[in-house]
């Protein structure tokens, strides 16, 4: 079964100047600003306004989440709580450069052995990190 995911992205003005938005039509949840600035300079979280690397992100950390809840599951293990966190590393010639993931895990009866191996299997399962296969991917998995 095949789903589709949408999201709409619109700029008005010059890159330098501009502002934008990013609307996630499929789910119709939410419209998120973006700016160049917020992009190249540690804006001001309070600000509100995104970019595209916080989107990209936050898509890794679910979907990775998602997906190594499932593949610890079909261990026999039952995770009581997946937590993920993504930092997308942005350089204004280069692009994305890099990607830290970090994983906290807490299940009855896992050990960090298994847990290594599973996550850094998962890393290749997950449907979001595949598509990032250029970037390096750097992987850190804990127990809770």
């Amino acid at each position: 079964m095949t789903h589709t995911s949408s999201a709409t992205g619109t700029w008005r003005g010059t890159l330098g100047t501009g502002t934008g938005s990013v609307d996630l039509t499929g789910s119709r949840t939410v419209t998120l600003p973006l700016s160049w600035e917020a992009r190249i300079a540690e804006e001001d979280p309070a600000s509100g306004t995104t970019t595209p690397e916080e989107l990209l992100a936050s898509a890794l950390a679910g979907s990775y989440a998602m997906t190594l809840a499932n593949a610890l599951a079909t261990q026999g293990i039952s995770p009581e709580v997946v937590t993920a966190g993504a930092e997308v590393e942005f350089d204004q010639d280069k692009g994305v450069t890099g990607i830290d993931l970090t994983v906290i895990v807490r299940a009855e009866g896992l050990v960090r052995a298994e847990l290594l191996n599973c996550a850094e299997r998962t890393k290749r399962a997950c449907p979001i990190a595949r598509v990032l296969h250029r970037v390096p991917l750097r992987l850190s998995a804990d127990l809770a």
